[in-house]
């Protein structure tokens, strides 16, 4: 069982990571992220094989995953924007024209916020 455990997911990988790659590229536009989000998403199809087999179409289920990579990814990748946006504000100027700086800052000691600051620059 676990030889062709093995065989049948080395299949699937060789078929299915060209396609998962390029559907990842076509979304997010950077070669590197979807190829990590491409090896990502035939990792948890690794992970659960033995459900995903049992699906009518195991590939609709690997295409969801990944359709769910990308959508984690770009939420991270819009989060991480505006927090870098609102680092080109002092942080007493920000406090007062946005709550949303407080949110971003809660928790950080002042040389947290100056190494942030200083990747901004």
């Amino acid at each position: 069982m676990i030889v062709n455990l093995i065989d049948a997911y080395n299949e699937l990988y060789t078929e299915m990571f060209p396609k998962l790659k390029r559907i990842a590229y076509i979304k997010i536009q950077n070669e590197q992220t979807a190829e990590d989000l491409a090896q990502d998403t035939l990792l948890v199809t690794y992970d659960n094989y033995e459900k995903v087999i049992q699906f009518p179409s195991p590939k609709s289920w690997v295409y969801k995953v990944l359709q769910n990579k990308i959508k984690q990814e770009l939420r991270a990748k819009a989060r991480f924007a505006v927090f870098m946006s609102k680092l080109g504000s002092e942080p007493q100027e920000a406090q007062q024209s946005d709550d949303g700086w407080k949110d971003l800052l809660h928790g950080l000691t002042p040389k947290s916020y100056e190494v942030l600051h200083m990747i901004r620059q």
